[in-house]
């Protein structure tokens, strides 16, 4: 609803949560399966904006809202040899923690979406054509369940989850341009699904695992499904 707001609408939280709710409110009168996503802000996260939206005295009565989106497009770091050497995830995985703690207090039933993530180079950010300066990372999964692990030890970061029906996954991060074995014990005979600068707009690769040892390949991001 009303995408990025603080730079395409300027209007103030009032404003956009009264707006929210009266295109919502007429749009299921017309289609009453229909789900909506609001709250996109593309710049830094104010914590009150969320506090804000998420609170249900600051909307008309209605069911619990639906979603609310997350949008983060890094720049890349370069070397002189103009080779991406790092990406500024921790930020925004911090702010995607506590917009999930906020949910979960003041909206509980409502549903995130990671629909709009992505890369800028060093160098793309001086051309002006913003039709090839970034490059989408896919959903590799979408019900993750309840975290039970974080680790952050550069240049590997790490996060476990145990998802709804019980199975256990690893989300692996590779924040450098190089090749990393990882030792991931009880990983044989399970799966991993990644995406890196080979897939490209492919779609994810996908592979059993024969060993404990998984290869991260530069900028990789994947999901291990342990058997």
């Amino acid at each position: 609803m009303l995408n990025e707001v603080e730079y395409e609408h300027h209007m103030s939280l009032g404003t956009y949560a009264r707006l929210y709710d009266e295109v919502v409110i007429a749009m299921e009168k017309m289609q009453p399966d229909m789900k909506f996503v609001g709250m996109a802000p593309a710049a830094r996260v104010e914590p009150h904006h969320f506090e804000y939206f998420l609170d249900a005295k600051n909307h008309k009565p209605r069911e619990p809202l639906d979603f609310i989106p997350y949008h983060s497009v890094q720049r890349a770091g370069r070397t002189q040899t103009s080779t991406p050497t790092s990406i500024k995830t921790p930020n925004f995985l911090k702010t995607v923690h506590f917009i999930e703690d906020t949910h979960k207090l003041l909206s509980p039933s409502m549903k995130t979406t990671v629909d709009e993530l992505g890369v800028i180079s060093a160098d793309d950010g001086s051309q002006g054509d913003s039709a090839h300066i970034t490059k989408p990372i896919p959903a590799l999964e979408t019900n993750w369940g309840t975290m039970s692990c974080q680790v952050q030890r550069p240049p590997i970061y790490n996060m476990a989850f145990v998802t709804p029906e019980g199975k256990r996954r690893l989300l692996l991060v590779n924040k450098r341009n190089r090749r990393f074995d990882i030792g991931v014990p009880g990983a044989a005979r399970g799966q991993v699904v990644s995406v890196d600068q080979t897939t490209g707009f492919k779609s994810p690769a996908s592979a059993g695992l024969s060993s404990d040892t998984i290869r991260l390949d530069g900028f990789s991001v994947a999901v291990v499904t342990l058997p």
